[in-house]
């Protein structure tokens, strides 16, 4: 699972910049590498990860730098997304 987000998150990183401006009932769709649909973020809960299964799976937050930390519902730090790296 953990190998999942992660590729996902990676994936999105290139999309993932314009959820900032997203309205509150947008979703942001991750793909795999393979161009298939996933998982999606939930801009209007509170950033959560879903898988299409309808699990969630991870949650973002933001930091101080401007980007957002992945955080795995177990608590672990999966990643981060900060200015485009």
């Amino acid at each position: 699972m953990k190998k999942l987000i992660s590729a996902l998150f990676m994936a999105a990183i290139f999309n993932f910049s314009f959820t900032s401006s997203a309205s509150a009932d947008e979703e942001v769709t991750l793909f795999n590498s393979a161009g298939k649909a996933d998982a999606y973020i939930a801009i209007d809960d509170e950033l959560t990860i879903y898988l299409w299964s309808g699990k969630p799976v991870a949650y973002l937050e933001n930091d101080t730098e401007g980007g957002y930390h992945v955080y795995g519902f177990n608590g672990k730090h999966l990643g981060w997304f900060v200015k485009g790296s």
